[in-house]
């Protein structure tokens, strides 16, 4: 048996297509271009040449989907979800931890060829639809690692979780900033036998689960199970990144350089990449010697030499003028709350509260505005911008 070690690698993943000519779409339109990129995803990621023919699913599907193709007799969860009226919520296509294992191995023993995250990306690019993570689970297995504190003990996220609770740890940012304020853990049999770090409620863009793996693996009789039993101990960090982290971590891997290579090109540039994003959100700080601890350090060590950028959180008040102009539109309910007026008083409606939008507006323009930090923060940083461009260009 091989002394302590660290993995890293993608657990399941959430990927949303959209329709390249959503823009253009009349809703009687949906229904084919959903089949037309059923077909094209299908033939790119070859999972029915693998599996079989998908079909309907019934039960339970994605939130807030209300069709499904899925494996109804396989041990794992895949599914493709689809809304028939919502089309901005695209096609859903989920891959569970074991989904995502059982067709990497499918596709490697047919067609000889390794695949991952990034290279399964690129595989199933299309002019039918573009792809976006919503969600990706990134891992960090720490295989028969000694607890850095105690003696002849291993790793184990109850005593991270105490020395948490205890302010002996703290967890930090690449900026070393600790920005997690919300800590919850699973008490069984006298200790913490989870922990996560960040709140799962929300629109939250990711939060930290560690727990036994090893554990988890014996009491489930996982896939992973006969792998479990080869180690005294197995804690795994598992960083769930959603939304707009998601999003990026689908650029990232996306990418090309200025040469027209793609920036994350071997499975060392996606080790060092993975490693990056879990040790640039969630560092454990040893608060005693005011430096990361070993465990964090090691992952540091595989992370080095990653070239993406760290993933950041946007500012909500330096949106761009466009991203403002598209949510008065889209988001806001000015356009629906104008519709309602429409119905019950007509056009004479509709021109009424225009005039008390304008006049209350007006107020706001002349006595509020140029009191507010927030407004005056943003034109001195994009006043010089925009000044000499189209209105227009921003509609």
């Amino acid at each position: 048996m091989a002394g302590p070690n660290i993995s890293v690698g993608v657990d399941e993943f959430t990927l949303v297509l959209q329709s390249t000519s959503i823009n253009d779409m009349e809703l009687n339109e949906w229904g084919e271009k959903v089949g037309d990129m059923l077909m094209d995803f299908l033939g790119k990621s070859r999972i029915e040449v693998l599996f079989g023919p998908l079909e309907q699913a019934i039960g339970k599907l994605q939130a807030g989907y209300t069709y499904g193709l899925t494996y109804a007799d396989k041990p794992w969860h895949f599914m493709i979800a689809w809304h028939d009226t919502y089309v901005k919520m695209g096609v859903c296509v989920r891959f569970s931890a074991y989904a995502y294992a059982s067709y990497k191995q499918a596709y490697k023993e047919k067609y000889q060829t390794e695949l991952n995250i990034a290279t399964f990306l690129r595989m199933i690019q299309s002019d039918k639809y573009t792809t976006r993570l919503s969600r990706i689970d990134l891992t960090a297995d720490y295989f028969d690692y000694p607890d850095p504190v105690i003696s002849g003990k291993y790793l184990a996220p109850d005593s991270i979780y105490n020395r948490l609770l205890d302010g002996i740890y703290k967890i930090k940012n690449h900026k070393e900033k600790s920005t997690i304020k919300t800590f919850s853990a699973i008490h069984k049999d006298g200790a913490y036998e989870t922990f996560y770090a960040g709140t799962k409620k929300g629109k939250t863009d990711g939060f930290l689960r560690c727990y036994d793996k090893k554990e988890e693996q014996i009491q489930t009789h996982g896939f992973r199970f006969q792998e479990a039993e080869k180690y005294k101990s197995w804690v795994r960090f598992e960083a769930v990144f959603k939304h707009n982290y998601a999003h990026q971590i689908s650029d990232q891997l996306l990418k090309k350089s200025t040469n027209g290579n793609y920036i994350i090109q071997t499975e060392a540039d996606l080790q060092q990449a993975i490693a990056k994003h879990i040790v640039d959100k969630y560092c454990f700080y040893d608060m005693e010697k005011d430096e990361p601890e070993t465990f964090s350090e090691d992952l540091a060590a595989i992370a080095a030499g990653a070239q993406v950028d760290a993933l950041s959180r946007p500012n909500a008040r330096d949106n761009s003028l466009q991203q403002s102009i598209n949510y008065l539109r889209t988001n806001s309910g000015l356009f629906s709350t104008f519709y309602k007026v429409y119905v019950i008083w007509g056009v004479t409606g509709e021109k009424k509260l225009l005039e008390h939008l304008e006049e209350q507006y007006a107020k706001f323009r002349d006595k509020e505005a140029p009191e507010k930090p927030d407004i005056q923060n943003w034109l001195w940083k994009h006043y010089s911008s925009l000044y000499n461009t189209n209105l227009e260009d921003s509609f």
